[in-house]
């Protein structure tokens, strides 16, 4: 093996190190703040229901169309946006105006959005990394994400610790009403 191993956290360096003595450990910069509360989080905390990741307008789209489905489903469903880049603020505040919209967060105050919410709704299609999910997955906040997106295939198990994204809305919101109306399986995908 001539390569790197990429890791998400010391811990997890550590661990790989004792298996591969001789292969370099390169950490992922998830943020330590992340991990410092990933030990003392709640999975059975009551959370807000959705933080949807808006950067882009087709995805940021996409997202509003899961929630708006969700919402039908499950009208008292709490959304919070987070919005980054020029434009899409007036965007999301027209496509879901009953929603809380956030811009601009801190990395404090966005560890709290994740540890607030039960799922992050991510409908990136494209990214490098793509450091949202995985550090929502880090706070006990269920990904939904495209599964061909960015690292994804390393980390995101659909049904177990991830949600899938599909074409059609209504039946993600589907699954995503499922889980919410289900304790314990919502619990078990934030551990």
């Amino acid at each position: 093996f001539l390569g790197k191993i990429l890791v998400v956290s010391p811990f997890t360096a550590k661990e790989a190190a004792l298996d591969n003595h001789n292969a370099p450990m390169v950490v992922n910069p998830i943020a330590p703040d992340i991990w410092a509360k990933r030990d003392s989080f709640d999975p059975s905390a009551y959370r807000k229901d959705i933080l949807l990741f808006w950067k882009d307008v087709g995805p940021g789209l996409q997202g509003s169309q899961v929630v708006q489905e969700l919402q039908s489903m499950r009208p008292g469903v709490s959304v919070t946006v987070w919005c980054r880049g020029a434009g899409n603020l007036a965007l999301a505040q027209q496509a879901l105006p009953n929603a809380t919209i956030v811009e601009k967060v801190t990395e404090k105050e966005l560890i709290d959005l994740y540890l607030g919410h039960s799922f992050l709704l991510f409908c990136s299609t494209f990214e490098g990394f793509g450091m949202p999910p995985i550090e929502a997955l880090a706070c006990g906040c269920i990904p939904v994400l495209n599964p061909e997106v960015g690292a994804a295939e390393l980390y995101a198990q659909d049904g177990q610790n991830s949600i899938f994204l599909q074409e059609n809305a209504s039946v993600v919101a589907s699954k995503l009403c499922g889980i919410l109306d289900d304790l314990p399986t919502l619990q078990a995908m934030r551990r």
